[in-house]
C-alpha cells in the first residue's frame, strides 16, 4: 500500500485515478489496505502474509501473491480454506520446499504458466543476455520456472514429502521425548517425539512455538496443568494442546546448552527455572553453537528415519526452508559458510538438532 505500481493497491489507485468519476460508484471509500464499494458493500481488503492470514474472515476470493516466498505458507493456505471457496495464488518459483511448489507440482488444481517466451518483445537473444548478467539460481527462478534449481543453500535438503505423509499419533507404549530451543529474546520452540526401539523410527507427534513469554508460560504444555498459570491467556488451540498433553506420560527433555546461562532479569537460568517445576532438561555443552557441524550431521542422519505429523505445518515449513546465507558477488571471504540464517525457521530447526545430538 505504498502508492507505487509495484503494489496491488498502487495499481488499484492508478486505475481509480484514471477512470472517469461517472463510471465509479459515488462515495467510493479508499483507506489503507482497504477499498469499499458503498453501493454493493463489496470490499478489497489487504492483509499481512502471516500464518493466520485470512483466519476468522469470510471472503468470496483470497489471492496470496508471490506465495512461494511466504513464511508459514502451509498454515496460511489452510486458514484460507476456511475463509473462502476460491483461492487463487501466483508466484515465481522458489525451489520445492514450499506450499506453492506443492500446489504447482503435485496437486490437481488448475494451473496456468506464463513463460517469458509469451512476451512479444523477448526472444532468445534477450534470454542469452539475461543469462550472462544473472546467476544460475536467478535464471532458474525468474526465467526458466525451474523448481529444482531456483533455490540453493537448504540446510536439510534431505527432508522431503516422505517425512510427513501421515498423521502421527501418541503411542503410550513408546517412550516420549521433548526437545527445546529456548528463546531468550525471541521465540521458544518445543517438539514432542517418540522412538520405536525396534525399528529406530522417530516420530514427531506435536510441535509448538511462541515468542514474547517467559519460560513458565510453557510449563502447562509439558505437565498439562494450567491452574497455577492463570495470569496467562491461552487461546483455544493452546488449551486443546495442554489438555491433550495432560494425558501423556512423563518425557525425557533435551535442550539448548545456553539454557544454563543465567537470565538477566530472573538471575537464574531457564533450565533452573524449569527444574523448579519438575522438568529436568538434559544438555551437553559440547553440543552448543560451536558444535553446529555435529548438530547438522546428526540431524541429517536422523531425517532418514524421521516421520512428522502431516498437520504440523509450521514445523514442516521451518525445516524445509531453513537455509544458509548467500554471499554477494562482491564478497572476498573464502571461509566455508556453516552457520544457517537466524530467522523464523531457526527455532524448530534447532530444537530438532538438539534431539538429534542428544539421542544417543
Amino acid at each position: 500500500d505504498d502508492g507505487t505500481m509495484e503494489s496491488h493497491f498502487g495499481r488499484i489507485d492508478y486505475f481509480l485515478d484514471h477512470t472517469p468519476s461517472f463510471l465509479l460508484p459515488p462515495g467510493m471509500k479508499r483507506s489503507s489496505m482497504n477499498l469499499v464499494n458503498p453501493e454493493t458493500r463489496g470490499a478489497i481488503v489487504g492483509a499481512a502474509p502471516t500464518a493466520k492470514f485470512s483466519r476468522g474472515g469470510r471472503y468470496s476470493l483470497v489471492f496470496p501473491d508471490e506465495f512461494a516466498f511466504w513464511n508459514h505458507a502451509r498454515s496460511a493456505w489452510t486458514a484460507m480454506g476456511d475463509a473462502t471457496k476460491c483461492r487463487i495464488t501466483t508466484s515465481t518459483t522458489n525451489g520445492k520446499g514450499n506450499k506453492f511448489a506443492d500446489l504447482a507440482l503435485k496437486s490437481n488444481i488448475k494451473k496456468y504458466t506464463l513463460h517469458w517466451k509469451l512476451h512479444p518483445k523477448k526472444d532468445e537473444l534477450w534470454y542469452e543476455q539475461e543469462k550472462r548478467r544473472r546467476t544460475e539460481e536467478e535464471v532458474a527462478q525468474e526465467l526458466d520456472i525451474n523448481y529444482n534449481k531456483s533455490v540453493t543453500g537448504r540446510v536439510y535438503s534431505e527432508f522431503d514429502d516422505y517425512n510427513f505423509l501421515e498423521k502421527q499419533e501418541y503411542n503410550p507404549l513408546q517412550p516420549l521425548f521433548v526437545s527445546w530451543d529456548f528463546g531468550l529474546n525471541d521465540a521458544t520452540a518445543i517438539i514432542w517425539l517418540q522412538l520405536d526401539s525396534k525399528t529406530g523410527e522417530v516420530r514427531i507427534i506435536d510441535a509448538y512455538q511462541k515468542s514474547g513469554h517467559s519460560i513458565d508460560f510453557f510449563v502447562p504444555f509439558i505437565n498439562g496443568e494450567i491452574k497455577s498459570f492463570r495470569e496467562y491467556k491461552y487461546n483455544d488451540e493452546e488449551l486443546e494442546m495442554i489438555a491433550k498433553h495432560s494425558k501423556w506420560q512423563a518425557a525425557v527433555h533435551f535442550g539448548d546448552p545456553t539454557g544454563n546461562n543465567k537470565h538477566q532479569t530472573s538471575k537464574i537460568s531457564v533450565i533452573q527455572q524449569l527444574k523448579g517445576y519438575g522438568i529436568y532438561v538434559k544438555s551437553s555443552r559440547a553440543n552448543g553453537d560451536f558444535g553446529i557441524d555435529e548438530r547438522i550431521r546428526a540431524t541429517k542422519l536422523l531425517i532418514r528415519r524421521l516421520k512428522v505429523d502431516k498437520d504440523l505445518l509450521d514445523f514442516i515449513d521451518a525445516i524445509q526452508n531453513a537455509h544458509y546465507p548467500k554471499r554477494t558477488d562482491l564478497s572476498q571471504a573464502t571461509t566455508e559458510i556453516n552457520r544457517p540464517v537466524h530467522d523464523w525457521t531457526s527455532h524448530f530447526r534447532t530444537a530438532l538438532e538438539f534431539y538429534a545430538v542428544n539421542e544417543n
